[in-house]
């Protein structure tokens, strides 16, 4: 069979019929509606007409009418719109809210929406043209009143309706959560690259609510952080200053970076008093995340296995165990970070890692202000580690410590530590030290 030409503009038969040609089938009143047509009389069809009567030409135009016009709305629409008084079974499709949506189950009377368990996106766009290149700024709200309840539906449907495209100086993709927002929600993003919207925060502080961190990244490992990158993600530009809440006996680091996955901390922004590490930068990873703010974890500010960062004038302050550890072939830039008040060591470099750590503040580490081993290097030109608890610098197991004019006053205590150290073919080079007040 040949392939029939579409009509264009598709009318209804009778459409144009005049005073008293067209009815609604088996009555005597007239209208355009498409919903009125559907009348008792037409359920029940021909059995209106008598035995040795005709059906009227209003009956045959208002059954031509209603059919035709029900073409017509269909050549319109494309698909029917949803309705809740609609009985659909699996696979059925429809559209609301201008998308397009396909049943996952059988339902009657259940609302298309995101996350419902009934229904999954088709076309996600504002109109038929699916996914579209961005060019221009776009800002969008999280929070009660905003334009979405969460920062999972914010992304969700930035990255499904729009895709970057190259403009000359570039363009802006906002996420911004509004005033008492409180994020309950894990951000997981895997081998999938949002570097081109950035979240933003109308509060100086917005709090992470531990209870809505429930899965496990990598699984089995106990981690639940509120961003994690997997895979070759690219998270989103991190804006805001986040502050976790109280939490139970789980690790809860603020930002999980894994296997080659990268990160944006923007300078004010980061993650204070993580139950866990501030931010973990695992397998090739890596970060940017110079002045940011990781204060307060219970275990590291920033932590390093086989990761790179940049976090020059980082706060890593009163860390539980580390400010700053970097393990395992491990690169960090972080120059005048602030380590400070560690519950054990300031900066850590171990497994042949490299630390960049000039005016570094290092100081009252519960053990020691800045400490290499494993054949590791760290240059603090510098630095401050002062009344650190048993060493200013320490430097083990071939590892190389330079630290011109490093200030290491007051560490150690009797019979534990001092200044500096450098023992098992370590070499420390601190021309100009200060090591007055060790014990």
């Amino acid at each position: 069979m040949a392939k029939i030409d579409r009509v264009k503009n598709l009318a209804a038969f009778a459409g144009a019929a005049q005073a008293n040609e067209r009815t609604r089938f088996g009555m005597e009143s007239q209208s355009d509606d498409l919903d009125s047509q559907i009348t008792p009389e037409w359920l029940r069809g021909w059995g209106i007409v008598g035995v040795n009567d005709a059906p009227t030409m209003q009956d045959f135009n208002a059954l031509g009418y209603t059919l035709s016009q029900l073409l017509a709305y269909l050549h319109q629409m494309g698909v029917a719109e949803w309705d809740d008084g609609q009985e659909y079974y699996t696979g059925a499709v429809c559209v609301h809210a201008g998308k397009a949506w396909q049943a996952t189950q059988d339902n009657d009377g259940e609302q298309p929406a995101d996350g419902s368990p009934y229904w999954v996106r088709l076309l996600v766009a504002g109109d038929a043209a699916g996914i579209a290149p961005r060019t221009t700024d776009i800002t969008v709200t999280v929070g009660a009143g905003g334009d979405y309840l969460t920062i999972n539906a914010a992304l969700e449907d930035l990255s499904a309706k729009y895709y970057p495209a190259y403009i000359a100086g570039g363009f802006t993709a906002t996420v911004q959560l509004l005033s008492g927002f409180v994020m309950a929600e894990q951000v997981v993003v895997k081998g999938v690259d949002l570097g081109w919207i950035t979240i933003e925060g109308a509060d100086p502080v917005t709090t992470i609510d531990t209870a809505g961190l429930v899965d496990e990244y990598p699984v089995g490992t106990g981690v639940k952080a509120a961003f994690s990158g997997l895979s070759g993600a690219v998270l989103p530009n991190i804006g805001v200053l986040f502050a976790m809440g109280a939490a139970g006996a789980d690790d809860y680091p603020g930002i999980l970076l894994y296997e080659h996955a990268r990160a944006t901390v923007l300078p004010g922004a980061g993650v204070q008093n993580a139950k866990g590490s501030g931010m973990m930068i695992l397998n090739g990873s890596s970060a940017i995340a110079d002045n940011a703010i990781f204060s307060g974890a219970s275990r590291h500010g920033i932590s390093l296995d086989n990761g790179r960062v940049w976090a020059s004038e980082a706060d890593c302050s009163n860390a539980g165990e580390n400010g700053i550890v970097a393990e395992n072939g491990s690169n960090a830039f972080i120059d005048k970070c602030d380590c400070s008040h560690a519950g054990k060591n300031g900066i850590v470099a171990q497994g042949r890692s490299t630390v960049q750590a000039s005016e570094a503040d290092c100081s009252n580490a519960g053990e020691v202000g800045i400490y290499a081993d494993d054949a590791s290097i760290i240059a603090a030109n510098k630095a401050t580690c002062e009344g650190c608890a048993q060493w200013g610098v320490l430097a083990k197991g071939a590892s190389t410590i330079n630290c011109p004019e490093v200030d290491a006053r007051n560490c150690g205590g009797p019979g534990v530590g001092g200044g500096i150290g450098a023992f098992a073919g370590s070499t420390v080079n601190a021309e100009d030290a200060d090591c007055s007040g060790c014990v």
